[in-house]
């Protein structure tokens, strides 16, 4: 067996001085192999210490002044420990944020909570009201995703559709507005529904969501509602008086076009035409804008 050098082998350490030195001592035998002026100049490793060994018997002025206490040793394995656990975390937030959807069965429900079974691996999936209203136990749902990463926690949100979720990333860039209150606004009633509120400038209505004052209100629909899309009606003050989602919208949102670009399309089209129709009328109009 090698002597122990600390950390370092007597191997180990014949190979650097044969590199360091330029001779090109392969490090295949001990020190003890080796005859005449190369096994004068490995002795001082059955002492334990590479430094001050002169590297061919000849040259003094080629030394290997580098010593491998255990404590720099330590110091490596430690960095390069934390560099491998830090280009995993890279790794997994790369992937995290390419995850744009979760589809497949809803095996639990609780307080706004939505547990989707994806071939073997369950989702904890926070949702707005109507969402979770309308999830039943075993249905198969497709709901795109939000990840909102925290220091403690790592909270998933998800909306039924395109719409709702561009309106959700919309409402947290607003100060003060966190994700769980933007999902509070978005649970006083369907996506559509919350969109032609804000765009009205109807404070009183978004300040109906739980922890929203009339300041925060304020501050969404002032800075949102040239945002949004027109106002495909005037809103009324109950979300019940106010139209669900508009699917031509959803479909227009997936396609890549904003919200305000969406709706003032669709408000140029007849309403009163199925939903094919009224995409294609958008998408003409949307091509000539």
């Amino acid at each position: 067996m090698p002597q122990e050098l600390g950390a370092v082998t007597a191997r180990e350490a014949q190979y650097h001085i044969g590199l360091v030195g330029g001779a090109g001592i392969e490090p295949l035998s001990p020190a003890g192999d080796f005859d005449g002026p190369l096994r004068d100049a490995l002795a001082p490793l059955q002492a334990g210490d590479v430094s001050g060994v002169n590297l061919d018997g000849h040259d003094s002025s080629k030394r290997c002044t580098k010593k491998y206490p255990a404590q720099q040793v330590y110091r490596h394995r430690v960095f390069i420990t934390t560099v491998f656990m830090w280009l995993a975390w890279a790794y997994y937030v790369i992937i995290k944020f390419m995850i744009a959807h979760v589809s497949g069965e809803v095996v639990e429900k609780f307080e706004g909570t939505l547990i989707v079974d994806v071939g073997g691996l369950g989702y904890e999936v926070l949702v707005a009201a109507d969402d979770f209203d309308n999830a039943a136990l075993h249905d198969a749902v497709k709901l795109y995703t939000h990840d909102h990463l925290r220091e403690n926690a790592h909270d998933l949100f998800g909306f039924t559709s395109l719409a709702a979720k561009k309106l959700f990333q919309m409402l947290i860039t607003v100060s003060g507005v966190g994700p769980r209150m933007a999902l509070s606004i978005l649970s006083l009633g369907s996506a559509e529904q919350v969109r032609s509120a804000i765009a009205n400038d109807d404070v009183a209505f978004v300040q109906q969501a739980a922890g929203v004052g009339k300041r925060i209100a304020e501050r969404v629909t002032n800075e949102l509602r040239d945002k949004v899309g027109l106002p495909t009606l005037q809103v009324a003050g109950s979300p019940a008086k106010i139209m669900g989602s508009d699917d031509a919208l959803d479909a227009l949102v997936a396609l890549g076009y904003t919200l305000q670009h969406a709706t003032q399309a669709l408000s140029k089209v007849d309403a009163g035409q199925d939903i094919q129709a009224r995409i294609k009328q958008a998408l003409k109009i949307l091509a000539t804008a």
